[in-house]
């Protein structure tokens, strides 16, 4: 039996969340992939005029989908709200050298990528910028995901 694996891409274009008091713990139960799909990203950052930044990302972070998850999607992060959050993350990774993640052995479902990375804004201070998408896995599935934002 041939397996056809769907690639699905998904470009993000956002502005600046500083959303400082958002903060992650991982899940109470172990991760153990048991899915058949993937999700593979890139993350570039630009300057208002398009220049591509160079900007230390702490962690990219899979979080299933819940009521408070979508709830703060589309409440805070497409609105560009601050809010007070702690989300519950069933597995994280870092950026390798050339900017790229991946999740492998995912079960079908909704999940939520949040990308935290560090900033210096103008008066020398770190901040955290925050990217974010909700993607729907399906089975056999391998998705492609594109973060870029304009800082």
């Amino acid at each position: 039996m041939k397996i056809k694996a769907l690639l699905a891409i998904i470009f993000i274009v956002t502005s600046a969340l500083d959303a400082k008091s958002l903060s992650f713990k991982p899940s109470s139960t172990t991760y153990q992939p048991f899915g058949t799909s993937e999700i593979h990203g890139h993350v570039e950052y630009f300057t208002p005029s398009g220049y591509k930044l160079k900007v230390h990302t702490d962690k990219i972070y899979l979080i299933p989908s819940s009521k408070e998850v979508a709830q703060w999607y589309k409440h805070s992060y497409i609105k560009n709200k601050q809010s007070s959050k702690v989300f519950t993350y069933i597995n994280s990774t870092r950026l390798d050298l050339d900017n790229n993640f991946s999740f492998y052995g995912l079960p079908k479902g909704i999940y939520y990528i949040i990308v935290q990375s560090n900033h210096p804004n103008a008066h020398s201070h770190t901040q955290y910028v925050y990217s974010a998408k909700r993607i729907v896995v399906k089975p056999y599935q391998n998705i492609l995901a594109l973060f870029t934002k304009k800082l």
